[in-house]
């Protein structure tokens, strides 16, 4: 079984916490979580930038930045799509080896500026992929691209107000995982 989660919304209202909360939470109950996380670098109050980090090995790098020289513009950035394919993709590709949920923060159009990436992502979505065992992914979407998304899988609009509801809704979808794992994936809400 391979499942499918996409998040989405309007900017600050929490996507890349709520995954960074549902990491934490598998690594306290010892299940694998692999794939990536893009955190904005940010100098003050001001985003300068992006990291692309592997969540199995923790390996990162710069990918999209205000002072870069090399790289492809997009907006105010320079995308560097040889560090971004460089960690995004071995990451995927082990997570889909060793992990038993596949996150991916954020699917938006910086990203999407990876041919392989996007490649590597359609085979995924559309499950022209080995996958082995029980599965979840859980991903970000940018707001312009949901109804790309929406037809592959369960689509999540995230506000302030419904956090913790969607957090508790994701953690119910995971009871299977964490059930073999010995783990309640409720008991964390007493914690909170």
């Amino acid at each position: 079984m391979f499942r499918k989660v996409f998040i989405t919304g309007t900017p600050r209202t929490g996507k890349t916490t709520l995954v960074s909360e549902i990491i934490k939470w598998a690594n306290e109950k010892g299940v694998t979580v692999g794939g990536i996380i893009t955190p904005e670098i940010k100098k003050g109050n001001t985003r300068i930038g992006f990291k692309v980090i592997d969540v199995l090995t923790k390996k990162e790098g710069i990918f999209a930045y205000t002072r870069i020289k090399k790289g492809l513009k997009f907006g105010k950035y320079k995308v560097d799509i040889e560090t971004f394919e460089e960690i995004s993709l071995p990451a995927i590709q082990e997570s889909l080896k060793k992990a038993e949920i596949i996150v991916i923060d954020e699917i938006g159009k910086m990203e999407l500026l990876s041919e392989k990436f996007h490649n590597m992502l359609s085979k995924l979505l559309t499950e022209r992929m080995n996958i082995a065992g029980e599965r979840i992914l859980i991903a970000t979407v940018h707001r312009t691209l949901k109804n790309e998304f929406s037809g592959l899988g369960d689509m999540i609009w995230l506000t302030k107000e419904n956090r913790k509801t969607v957090y508790l809704k994701i953690l119910d979808i995971l009871k299977k995982i964490t059930k073999k794992k010995g783990g309640d994936p409720l008991q964390s809400l007493n914690s909170k």
